[in-house]
């Protein structure tokens, strides 16, 4: 049997864990199967769904926020950003790179090139996970070395102790437990964190959601005891979007639910192409290596 899975890297696959039970996955019967017998379907858009028991999909992207973001990311108007986490990736040198609300990959796949730019011997996998099927869908198509992952950042991930080199993390949830879990001696920790200034044009007269200071500060502070800061860069950029884009943007993101489309296109004419302000930092953390770490609860928001 043939199928998209022959293409994804053995790297990529060895990186999964089965989130019933936490025994590595392998391909067999067109599908994933663990020691114990759970089996996962793989479907055929490219991605495979590992949701456990508590898993929920109900908050994440539905098929139109999915279009969007594709759309405005094709645009390139947020090239500032994936430039700035592929260099921050890239530094690390990663073989397998695991990006938690992955969404369409676009930063994941940017990463990886990156990757294999600075040393074309040496290139990385990229395990996309996402709680939209629509985004592991797009995400399936970003890179050829990402192996696309349904499945919801707020319960275990599924993924193998000590199985990742690096974790990306931008405009995501994650669980600190989780990353410290799935990363090797030493792995990196990337996060994209957005400043007070990001959007700020937008905020009002588009009903978006607020940044609220220092909000990068409170990321490493908060991580301080688990992981060390190695890099940090803040990425500020001015982008004229078009009518249609700026859409887009309102329509791709968590403004998407308590917005009305046809009025955001509406008031986005009415915009013209004026100035909108790209205001983010690019974090870069490293599991320290030798000494113990300390503990924190897996729980979900809300």
């Amino acid at each position: 049997m043939t199928g998209w899975f022959e293409r994804i890297p053995q790297t990529a696959w060895d990186s999964l864990a089965c989130p019933h039970c936490a025994q590595p996955l392998s391909v067999r019967d067109g599908g994933l199967r663990c020691p114990r017998a759970h089996h996962f379907d793989l479907a055929r858009h490219g991605y495979v769904s590992l949701l456990g028991g508590r898993s929920r999909t109900d908050t994440a992207d539905t098929a139109a926020m999915v279009a969007a973001r594709a759309a405005f990311l094709a645009a390139e108007l947020y090239r500032p950003i994936a430039d700035a986490v592929a260099a921050a990736v890239a530094a690390q040198r990663p073989r397998v790179v695991a990006e938690v609300g992955a969404g369409t990959g676009y930063y994941l796949a940017a990463a990886l090139a990156a990757v294999e730019a600075a040393d074309p011997e040496r290139p990385a996998v990229g395990v996309a996970l996402d709680a939209s099927k629509f985004a592991a869908r797009s995400a399936a198509r970003a890179h050829p070395g990402v192996l696309s992952v349904v499945a919801d950042a707020w319960e275990v991930l599924p993924l193998g102790d000590r199985s990742v080199d690096t974790v990306l993390s931008v405009f995501a949830p994650r669980q600190v437990e989780q990353i410290l879990r799935v990363l090797r001696p030493t792995g990196a920790l990337v996060v994209v964190t957005p400043e007070s200034g990001h959007l700020a044009e937008l905020i009002e007269p588009f009903g978006m959601l607020t940044v609220d200071d220092g909000k990068a500060d409170r990321l490493e502070q908060g991580l301080a005891p688990h992981l060390r800061p190695v890099g940090r860069e803040r990425v500020r950029a001015v982008v004229h979007p078009t009518s249609a884009q700026l859409t887009d943007l309102v329509m791709m993101g968590p403004s998407a639910w308590h917005v009305d489309e046809a009025a955001v296109a509406g008031k986005a004419a009415a915009w013209g192409e004026r100035p909108v302000t790209i205001d983010v930092t690019v974090s870069t953390f490293v599991k320290p290596a030798g000494r113990p770490l300390g503990r924190l609860a897996v729980r979900r928001p809300g």
